[in-house]
């Protein structure tokens, strides 16, 4: 889109008559009447001094047009500089004019180049941006750059002419500024090659035609019946608008090159004296379309203009997109969670801006990505025409549970098509269960059976495991281990953002050890369950994304009795989001974590299998668990308070103190007549100073 300012020609504009200068002797001269100020106010000699241009990048000390000071020996007397380097440019706020009616102006200058001929023996150029700017919300109106090339190093300055026209529309009460910017690109020699010159700077109030509608300029979801409407110029030099030339079309060159010889394939009335346009029928769906108004007025200074000598004056094209043909969406389907078994619903709700009725299909998608129409798309169309769909989850296998927990998202059609975003179905289950009675099998619906590292190494006790029949025994032998593959926890890795992993463990084994793990290459996936990592008595879990090197997950407390050679039971739970993101429990009891964070995390497919009772990382097998290991649990989802509880009574103990109690002072969990004696012994007991105090 090109921008909208005209390059007046004097001849255009020759009829404008004598405004009012809002920047008077703009000319730079040393005489003090014009001076570059600095926001900064850094300069001294400058306090006192009227406000004037400006420039925001003054620097103490450098002179010779380097962010504010004149230069000698170029054009008529000194001019103003501006490096070519980033963020340079000076301005002048145009104090007393409101926004909202001088929607144009005339701005007029003398302008050149400086360079470094030492540096920069190619082509010498630079580029002027010339802008109006509403220093309110720090935005540009309008603008316009101007590219020179001169082949002397010290050449007069050139007079320019620009019209900067811009959309008033919301600028009431704001405030906007004339500013001049550098914007050449990696100057040759660097910023002090090309310096941008101008001196003489003038601006004149220019009414132009103002836009109301569309608005504002670029405006999109137009509707196809919309009226075109615009303001007459404002201009105290105006006696009379005979006019407007108004062209429409949805090719932007025919707009900007019409005139009204060649308008035949345009809207257009020459000599319309309203300030709207209806097209004469509805405008296409999804369509940009530009339009022009050419105002024809007459200045006071040539009364008697008869309307083919009149002047013409333009705000330039403007353009406007069209609201699509397609559905609008206004519910998006939401996540749902479900148990194996549940029922879940999506739903979308839409509207069809054409009138004619709206189709529903949805489909089902593995990843998170809608491609239902791209050639060997897996996505499945799912349900019926409606704008819900049922989602029945199946219980009986990992696959069928698999088959459900998927993404989900609805194309809804009228003609156009229009696709809604996706929801993930995530189904709570257990996603892993090793008991170890007499086997590495599994015993969750997923059914990812184990198989020791070296049959030779396969041990369990018989004599007295805490839950069950037998319990895994394990050594530091490198193939005492199982492996569970590479398909292992699979669920977890469409989103790792919260789970569970529980075990019962006995141990006195002071080495760095693993519960279970599996790491990928480049330090990026992978996840472990640590015992004694980097600290004895430290328990450790890890889990790391496909997008980073560094956890996103991670566990860390500090529990020495865990080693003491019985049996504990150890949960770590964790979700992304909630209220108490991560835990670890320690019989049932959440301990004190030294390190705590949880974040969203998706996981790659594993690399290398994962194991029990050791790691591989990164192909190597290492971290031997030496010590039982029993019940061995995985879950895609955090379990509760209580639920971590029941599992720990499951082994000899009988309950748990699920909380402190007042004045529980032998800590059995109960107040009862064995704390009454112990408040007793104290009854009356005093600690103050004299003790003749305590009578």
């Amino acid at each position: 889109m090109k921008t909208l300012v005209l390059f007046v020609c004097c001849l255009m504009l020759a009829a404008a008559g004598a405004s009012a200068q809002l920047i008077s002797n703009g000319d730079f001269d040393a005489d003090g009447q014009i001076r570059w100020r600095s926001d900064l106010g850094s300069r001294t000699d400058w306090v006192g001094e009227p406000a004037g241009w400006y420039s925001n990048l003054y620097h103490e000390g450098q002179i010779n047009g380097n962010y504010g000071e004149p230069i000698t020996g170029y054009g008529s007397g000194n001019c103003a500089a501006l490096k070519a380097e980033g963020g340079n440019y000076l301005q002048q706020v145009l104090s007393g004019v409101d926004p909202t009616t001088a929607n144009g102006f005339v701005i007029s200058y003398d302008g050149g180049i400086r360079y470094n001929s030492l540096y920069n023996t190619g082509e010498r150029d630079i580029t002027l941006r010339v802008s109006l700017w509403d220093v309110t919300d720090d935005v540009e109106l309008s603008g316009v750059d101007v590219v020179t090339a001169y082949a002397s190093s010290a050449t007069s300055l050139e007079a320019r002419l620009h019209l900067l026209s811009y959309d008033p529309t919301g600028l009431a009460g704001h405030e906007i500024a004339l500013r001049f910017a550098n914007t050449t690109e990696n100057p040759v020699g660097g910023a002090n090659s090309n310096q941008a010159l101008f001196d003489n700077v003038s601006v004149e109030v220019k009414g132009v035609p103002g836009i109301i509608s569309p608005a504002p300029n670029g405006a999109v979801n137009v509707l196809r019946d919309t009226m075109i409407e615009w303001t007459a110029p404002v201009d105290p030099n105006i006696v009379q608008v005979f006019g407007y030339d108004f062209y429409f079309d949805p090719n932007e060159s025919n707009v900007e090159n019409a005139t009204s010889a060649t308008s035949g394939t345009l809207y257009s009335s020459f000599g319309l004296t309203g300030t709207s346009f209806d097209p004469p029928a509805d405008l296409d769906y999804e369509t940009t379309y530009y339009w022009r108004v050419d105002a024809i007025v007459d200045y006071d200074d040539v009364p008697g203009t008869t309307i083919n000598e009149a002047t013409k004056i333009s705000a330039g094209t403007w353009f406007f997109t069209t609201a699509s043909a397609k559905p609008v969406v206004t519910t998006q389907p939401k996540d749902q969670v479900a148990f194996p078994g549940d029922s879940v619903t999506f739903s979308v709700d839409a509207f069809s801006r054409t009138g004619s009725l709206l189709t529903y299909q949805w489909y089902k998608s593995s990843d998170n990505v809608a491609d239902y129409d791209q050639a060997g798309t897996t996505d499945q169309a799912v349900g019926v025409d409606s704008d819900s769909l049922t989602i029945n989850v199946n219980s009986d296998t990992a696959a069928a549970i698999a088959n459900d927990q998927m993404y989900y998202y609805c194309v809804i059609s009228n003609g156009g098509v229009e696709v809604s975003e996706l929801a993930f179905l995530n189904v709570k289950y257990m996603i892993a269960h090793y008991a170890f009675e007499s086997d590495a099998a599994d015993s969750s619906i997923s059914a990812n059976d184990g198989t020791w590292g070296d049959v030779s190494q396969e041990d369990y006790n018989t004599d007295n495991p805490i839950i069950g029949t037998a319990a895994g025994v394990f050594t530091s032998n490198p193939n005492s281990y199982v492996n569970i593959g590479t398909t292992a926890v699979s669920s977890l890795q469409k989103d790792a953002s919260q789970g569970t992993i529980s075990y019962w463990v006995k141990t006195t084994s002071t080495n760095e050890m693993n519960i279970c793990g599996t790491f990928n290459d480049g330090f990026v996936t992978g996840m472990g369950v640590n015992m004694n990592e980097g600290t004895q008595g430290r328990l450790a879990m890890y889990i790391r994304g496909e997008a980073g090197t560094s956890s996103v997950v991670s566990l860390v407390a500090d529990v020495d009795e865990v080693f003491d050679g019985v049996w504990h039971h150890v949960a770590f739970v964790w979700e992304d989001g909630a209220e108490t993101e991560g835990a670890i429990y320690v019989d049932g009891v959440a301990v004190t974590l030294t390190t705590s964070n949880v974040g969203s995390v998706e996981l790659a497919a594993w690399q290398y299998p994962m194991l029990i009772a050791a790691v591989n990382s990164r192909g190597n097998n290492e971290n031997y668990l030496v010590g039982e290991l029993d019940e061995l649990k995985m879950y895609n989802y955090a379990l509760s308070k209580t639920d971590v509880i029941d599992q720990y009574l499951a082994g000899p103990a009988d309950w748990v103190c699920e909380s402190e109690i007042d004045f529980d002072f032998n800590g059995n969990c109960i107040v009862d007549i064995a704390d009454f004696a112990t408040f007793a012994v104290k009854w009356l007991e005093c600690g103050r100073y004299p003790q003749t105090q305590c009578n």
